[in-house]
Parts: C-alpha cells; sequence; structure tokens
C-alpha cells in the first residue's frame, strides 16, 4: 500500500474538458541558425494513427508560408484541422488533491477525520472528484455511494498498482492531420522557418610572429524559443532573401493579434530577439563536437556552401530555452600586415593642418580558411596575450583581404599643404552669370615615421577639381559627384608606399579648381 498525509488537500481550478486527443511530439532533428533571429528547423516522429488521424501541437511561431508538413509514402495527408483541445500531461503533485485526479475509479483508503479523536477510515472505489469544491463520490463495499468533502481527510491509501504520479489537463492548440484509411503508424515529419534563436560570432586574433596570428572563432547562441534536445546544429552565414521575416503565418495561434494589433515593418538588418530571448543562465557546453582538422585551417566545422550561403555544421547539441550557449566553430592560422593609413580631405582646418591628419593602424589578414568570415567583433592580443585593440572584423570571403583597426598611430605624422601656382580667367560661370578663375594648385602630402620599423602606409587626398598628375605611382580616380556649384567634379588619389624607420616622404599631386 501506498500513503499520502498532507495538512490540508490542496485544490487546483478546474478544466472543463477531458482530454481528447493523444497528441504526439514531432522531435526537432536539424537548426539552421541565422544571424537575424530566425531560424530553420526539420521535425519528425514515427506516430500511430488512430480514427485516420494523429495530432501534433500546432505551430505557433512560424513565418508566413515556411510550415509544410510531410508523411510516409504509405499515407496520404487529406486534411489538417487546427483547433483547441485538451490533454493530460504530468506535473508535479502539490498535495493528495492531485492524487486523487490521478486515481479514479480506483481502490483508496481515507484515514484521520478531523473531527473525531478515533481513526476514522473510508474504503472504496473514488468514482469522481470535483476539484474546486474538494467533493468526492466513492462506492463503498455495500454498493451504496457515499458523497463527502474529502479535505476533512488527513490520510490517503492507494493500492500498489495504483499511481502516484500527478496528472492535468492541458488545453493547446492542436493540429490534427487527416489522413487515408488503413494505415497504423507512418514518419510524419515537418519544417518551417521561424523565429527566436539567435548567434553572434565573435573572435580572437592572436599574433604569433611578425607574419602570422591564429583567428579563433566562437558563437554565442540565444535561445528565446523552445527547448531542443540531441538536434544537428548549424551556423549560417548570408543575408537570405525574408520577405515575411516578421509576418506569423495564418496557421499561428497568434496570427491576428500578431498582424492586427501589433503589426511590424519588417528589416532584415536590424531584426532582434525581443527581451523574453534574454537570460541570466549561461553555460559552456562540454559535449560540443571536436574542432575537425582539414587542409587549410588547423581545427574547425566541416561546413557546406550552398549558393550565397555557408553552414557551419556542428554537430548534435542540446539547446536550453532562454539560455545562452557559447561553442567554439573555427581557428585558422592566417597571414597578417601591417598596414597604416591616412585620409587627407579636400579643406584642411588650421587647427588638423597644425596638429597632422589621424593615420589609423591596421592588420590586413587574408582568410585562408575554407569558409567566408562572418562580420563580428574580435578581440587582438600580442604574443605575450596582452590586448591591443577590440574591434571589428568585417565580412570576408573565402582568399579575401580584410583590414581590422587597432589604433591611432602617434608615431607616424602626415601633413597637407597647397599652394596657388597659377591663376586665369575663364570662360565659365554660373547661373546668376559670374565668371570662374581657372586656378592651378600644386599640394603636398609629406609622412615621417618615428617608427623603429618600416611601415607601410596607404594615403587618400580627397580633391574638387580637374586631377594633374602624382608622384611615387599614385592612382587618379575620378568621381561622379559634383561641387555645390556644378562646376568641379571630385576626385582622390590613392598611393601606398613603405617608410623605413625615422623616413620622410613626400607625396605631391596637381589639379585644376575653378574658383570665385
Amino acid at each position: 500500500m501506498k500513503t499520502i498525509t498532507s495538512l490540508l488537500l490542496f485544490a487546483v481550478i478546474p478544466f472543463a474538458m477531458t482530454a481528447q486527443n493523444n497528441v504526439q511530439k514531432l522531435q526537432p532533428v536539424r537548426l539552421s541558425i541565422f544571424k537575424n533571429g530566425t531560424y530553420f528547423v526539420k521535425k519528425e516522429a514515427q506516430v500511430k494513427i488512430e480514427n485516420n488521424a494523429f495530432s501534433i501541437p500546432a505551430p505557433t511561431n512560424v513565418l508566413m508560408g515556411s510550415y509544410w508538413l510531410a508523411a510516409g509514402k504509405e499515407s496520404i495527408i487529406k486534411s489538417i484541422v487546427l483547433s483547441q483541445d485538451s490533454f493530460r500531461v504530468e506535473t508535479k503533485a502539490t498535495g493528495i488533491a492531485d492524487y486523487l485526479k490521478a486515481n479514479l475509479n480506483k481502490k483508496i483508503k481515507l484515514q484521520e477525520y478531523s473531527y473525531f479523536s478515533d481513526s476514522l477510515s473510508l474504503t472504496g472505489i473514488l468514482l469522481d472528484y470535483d476539484e474546486q469544491s474538494r467533493i468526492a463520490k466513492i462506492k463503498i463495499g455495500d454498493g451504496e455511494i457515499v458523497v463527502l468533502n474529502v479535505s476533512e481527510y488527513k490520510k490517503l491509501t492507494v493500492n500498489a498498482d495504483n499511481t502516484l504520479k500527478a496528472w492535468t489537463d492541458s488545453f493547446a492548440v492542436v493540429a490534427k492531420i487527416n489522413v487515408k484509411p488503413g494505415i497504423s503508424s507512418t514518419m510524419a515529419s515537418s519544417f518551417a522557418l521561424e523565429k527566436g534563436i539567435q548567434w553572434y560570432p565573435s573572435y580572437l586574433l592572436k599574433i604569433v610572429n611578425d607574419k602570422e596570428a591564429k583567428l579563433e572563432m566562437k558563437a554565442t547562441i540565444i535561445n528565446g524559443s523552445d527547448e531542443f534536445k540531441n538536434a544537428d546544429i548549424d551556423l549560417v552565414i548570408g543575408t537570405p532573401e525574408m520577405f515575411y521575416g516578421q509576418q506569423l503565418d495564418p496557421v499561428c495561434l497568434g496570427y491576428l493579434h500578431g498582424q492586427i494589433f501589433e503589426p511590424t515593418t519588417y528589416d532584415n538588418n536590424t531584426f532582434q530577439l525581443n527581451t523574453s530571448a534574454i537570460s541570466n543562465q549561461s553555460y559552456y557546453t562540454v559535449n560540443s563536437p571536436a574542432p575537425a582538422a582539414n587542409s587549410s585551417t588547423d581545427g574547425g566545422n566541416d561546413g557546406e556552401k550552398l549558393e550565397d550561403l555557408y553552414f557551419f555544421k556542428m554537430g548534435k547539441m542540446d539547446l536550453l530555452k532562454n539560455a545562452h550557449v557559447i561553442i567554439p566553430v573555427a581557428a585558422n592560422t592566417v597571414q597578417y600586415q601591417d598596414i597604416y593609413t591616412a585620409e587627407v580631405p579636400t579643406q584642411i582646418a588650421d587647427a588638423e593642418a597644425e596638429a597632422g591628419i589621424p593615420v589609423l593602424h591596421n592588420f590586413r589578414i587574408t582568410n585562408s580558411s575554407d569558409a567566408p568570415l562572418t562580420t563580428g567583433s574580435v578581440l587582438v592580443m600580442n604574443q605575450n596575450e596582452l590586448p591591443m585593440a577590440q574591434s571589428q572584423l568585417k565580412y570576408t570571403s573565402v582568399k579575401g583581404i580584410t583590414d581590422i583597426l587597432l589604433a591611432k598611430a602617434i608615431d607616424v605624422k602626415v601633413k597637407n599643404e597647397e599652394v596657388e601656382n597659377k591663376r586665369e580667367a575663364s570662360t565659365k560661370k554660373n547661373s546668376d552669370n559670374e565668371f570662374y578663375d581657372k586656378v592651378l594648385y600644386k599640394g603636398t602630402v609629406s609622412i615621417v615615421n618615428y617608427q623603429a620599423k618600416k611601415i607601410v602606409i596607404k594615403v587618400k587626398k580627397y580633391l574638387q577639381g580637374q586631377p594633374g598628375d602624382a608622384n611615387l605611382n599614385g592612382k587618379i580616380k575620378k568621381t561622379i559627384t559634383d561641387d555645390n556649384d556644378s562646376v568641379n567634379a571630385s576626385a582622390v588619389i590613392e598611393w601606398e608606399v613603405e617608410l623605413l624607420p625615422g623616413q620622410k616622404k613626400e607625396l605631391t599631386y596637381t589639379y585644376t579648381s575653378y574658383k570665385k
């Protein structure tokens, strides 16, 4: 015998309906997660068919037109009906009332009646129990039926074969799939785009020597959707077209509310998870697949390129609801080069002319891996694991080149000076019949390297006028942007030069501009 003792019998709010459907859940087998908060999920399971139908939980968060169901070849789906229904679920028992619910039509024994000093008991078959009033209907041994308030009893005893599990009726929207007659079971599957999971990439660039660096990538996955067990996880790089990226499919329970009362405008670039996806729970997965070595990486995961997308295959994982998961993705040895850059504007303020043009120090890396690099934060460290910068790594295709900004280079000075060489009247005039002068300018960009190492610097000088010539292989690029007076076109001159420690170089150029 099993005995449950309590100071009182706890009541729970009853549901009017009884469980009608055997709801069978399809298990997630694959998740492909995008950076914009959407994910593709495939689910499947072998389901039992009763009365030419089976029921599964209805979708609640799928995007427009992306929810599809399939069954095995031996079955043909005739229709799918979504409606509210109830089904029994196992819950944690909080008192004798829960055990009474679970033991209808079974033999029970109630003991220790509150108003008598002796232990008054009642044994019989529990025919009915109302949770709200706490009234039970019990058939006793002589066939009589006793109706009483069980809250006056302190102890419940059940037979060994009775259940000590607590059950309740849970309401949900259920999808009932009607199939052709004569089938007892089938393999059912679904796939859909949903929203509620997002991943964020981040990088660690650690200098190895003066030419090589180790680039490691990790992913932080935020799951604001459901719980997923032992599913294959893909992390997707790319920006696919998602025209209905925030619009629910009409099959979802909240479709009308979401579209009528909370209309949203889709923006693929700014779509983020809502605050329900943010949790204080964080953990590092301990069962993540080990990085698989290949010819172009020190460690990483086998991936797959599909047109304009790239899928990192992370293997089977568990994703808990409202949890953050941090997983290593790839590690590569990359070639890098110190690059300094300076952009000289068309006009320079006096203060800037005196202080000099800002020079930025970058690491230029080449993506030698088999996968593109996606935009994310990057922590740069030197050989002694001291931080050099916290910067941004931008999207870089395979074999592509990108620059990572480190800092302003305080030991490289760049200044710009221009002089008017010649001025003459011209026939050009504006709408007010005001004529312009044709002015020939000569400019100089001086660079001094005060560092103790050789550097390479890229300089851009922007012009408003017709460019002439440039020394040291300066490349002239004209643009179609006109000045406000629609007289002078714009151009830019680009140099890339080397400077030894302590060396100074002068970049010279000429251009013609029309001035009033």
